[in-house]
């Protein structure tokens, strides 16, 4: 018998799960349709200002413990100043005098690697103190953490109805998908894939079939099983289906594909939301097989699409659209109809304010993206947050439907100062830097100038992760340092590593580690710093592309 203790416990538990049933029920019970999404949409675009002023008021303003209005306060910024700024100057040019002024959190103070301070006066905040005071999600994610096991986000299903579901729609409009069939093959589950899953529940476009590869042992927890099993059953009961999920290895790949070439047989077409990698793994074995995916549209996340990834996928006959996002704000940008570079994007400016900041990284100047929040139920309060991507972002009408929509402005090029991506995992750098300086050297010898680890595109367009180890230290067991590296940063990271095992994306490779072109060593290097500073150009298989 359990002890009487847990009881409160359990008794909080069941109530959280019956008012997220309750959320759900409501939120599948009203299908989002192309009339609304376009209402709704040409509706926030043109109220950006008066939302961005009410979301203040309610959200900063009115919360005493809201690390925004210590930096308001501390600007000499009270409300109604605000308001004046805004209507002489807009929301972007307000935004940049905000952050003139100090009111803004750079990616360390994000992360909880810097203090915030402005001037003498420090500004008490953690991670949490940016959570929705009003809205309680019942979904949980993570981001790549930079201490620890990354950090909690809280994802309502006000959230899902008022961003993820128009947003998702118009993604696929723009691709020329919205008659097709969705598969989901995703890794991060449930999240990875279940935020989607619903998106497109909500839309009244569920997926035909769920993919996903974790482990279901490590990742099917029991208040998702219960949401998932829930959101089946009010779908059945209201006339319609929603997939479980499908758990699979890398290796399965020839499943995932089986389904797509039996969807892209029905009705217009298929379309696969996936990443890159797993995208270009279905290309290659499309022609392995001799079959075309001319019926097939990818719609990628979660590492870039680089040049050579995209023209791997359209060589099997497919199309292919670049979404982007981040852990805390969403998805941010969607595909352009009539895209100029791989991932030419729409920025949903009805969502979010963006202004970019010029940093420096390994001595390059770069321009890094500060979002703002304009949604009343957005997942995290952001007002001028940098996060860790940086890229083009300039206004430019292209005459696709979110062109003509209003979506004017165009992310392109978008890359992170410091993750690392592999198979569509992504890993903060600054994780490894432990890792690459003080245990290799002291488990296998040398110092820590003898490791580095470094990002790059293989010759099938597969992003990997290279661990490179000086050839001066002499003969040594490969596998043993590639296990080593891979078990240490797999009691840091969460979820993703399973997934780096099934397909080696860590390879050790006996070279001396690269210097930047000032000269500088560091203990991990990204693709985008190769092609922004066109560091080096090496023979072989791997090759870092300006």
């Amino acid at each position: 018998m359990r002890p009487t203790r847990q009881l409160p416990t359990m008794i909080s538990t069941a109530l959280s799960y019956t008012r997220s049933v309750r959320k759900l029920s409501v939120f599948l019970a009203k299908p989002l349709g192309s009339d609304e999404c376009l209402e709704l949409t040409r509706h926030r675009l043109q109220t950006r200002e008066p939302r961005f002023l009410e979301s203040m008021r309610r959200l900063v303003y009115a919360i005493p413990t809201s690390p925004y209005m210590r930096l308001l306060q501390l600007a000499g910024c009270e409300y109604r100043d605000l308001e004046l700024m805004i209507s002489q100057r807009g929301l972007e040019r307000t935004l940049e005098a905000l952050y003139q002024a100090g009111v803004y959190l750079s990616f360390e103070e994000l992360v909880g690697t810097k203090e915030v301070f402005r001037g003498t006066h420090a500004v008490p905040f953690t991670f949490r103190d940016l959570d929705h005071p009003l809205l309680l999600g019942p979904l949980h994610d993570r981001s790549s953490g930079s201490r620890s096991r990354g950090r909690p986000v809280s994802i309502s299903f006000e959230d899902l109805a008022e961003r993820d579901a128009p947003t998702r729609f118009w993604a696929m409009e723009a691709l020329g998908a919205s008659a097709m069939l969705p598969i989901i093959w995703r890794s991060g589950f449930p999240v990875g894939g279940l935020l989607h899953w619903l998106s497109l529940a909500r839309l009244r476009r569920p997926p035909v079939r769920w993919f996903s590869t974790s482990s279901p042992e490590y990742a099917y927890g029991g208040k998702s099983r219960h949401l998932i099993a829930a959101a089946r059953l009010l779908a059945r009961r209201q006339g319609w289906w929603l997939p479980a999920p499908e758990f699979i290895t890398l290796s399965q790949a020839d499943i995932v594909l089986d389904a797509v070439l039996e969807a892209s047989r029905r009705q217009a077409g298929c379309i696969v939301i996936t990443k890159p990698s797993f995208a270009v793994r279905l290309a290659a074995l499309a022609r392995q097989r001799g079959v075309s995916l001319h019926r097939v549209c990818f719609e990628t996340a979660n590492e870039p699409l680089t040049p050579g990834k995209a023209e791997e996928i359209r060589a099997s006959g497919a199309r292919v659209g670049s979404i982007y996002g981040f852990h805390e704000g969403g998805m941010v940008g969607v595909p352009c109809g009539h895209p100029v570079e791989p991932d030419d994007m729409h920025f949903v400016a009805d969502c979010y304010g963006l202004i970019q900041r010029t940093r420096e990284y390994a001595g390059v100047p770069m321009r890094s993206f500060m979002f703002t929040t304009l949604l009343a139920s957005a997942r995290k309060i952001l007002l001028n947050v940098e996060i860790d991507d940086f890229g083009l972002f300039e206004p430019r009408r292209c005459g696709c439907p979110l062109d003509d929509l209003g979506f004017r402005y165009h992310l392109a090029n978008v890359r992170s100062f410091t993750k690392l991506t592999g198979e569509g995992v992504t890993v903060v750098g600054t994780n490894c830097v432990h890792i690459i300086e003080e245990v290799l050297p002291k488990t296998f010898g040398g110092q820590s100038i003898d490791y580095q680890l470094l990002e790059v595109e293989d010759q099938d367009h597969l992003t990997r992760l290279l661990l490179l180890v000086s050839p001066r230290l002499g003969p040594l067991d490969e596998q043993a340092v590639r296990t080593r590296f891979i078990s240490t940063l797999d009691a840091q990271e969460r979820g993703g590593i399973p997934l780096w095992r099934q397909a080696e994306t860590i390879q050790v490779v006996r070279q001396d580690p690269v210097h930047t072109a000032g000269g500088k060593l560091f203990p991990f290097h990204t693709i985008a710093l190769s092609e922004w500073q066109k560091v080096v150009e090496r023979p072989g298989a791997f090759t870092i592309r300006a």
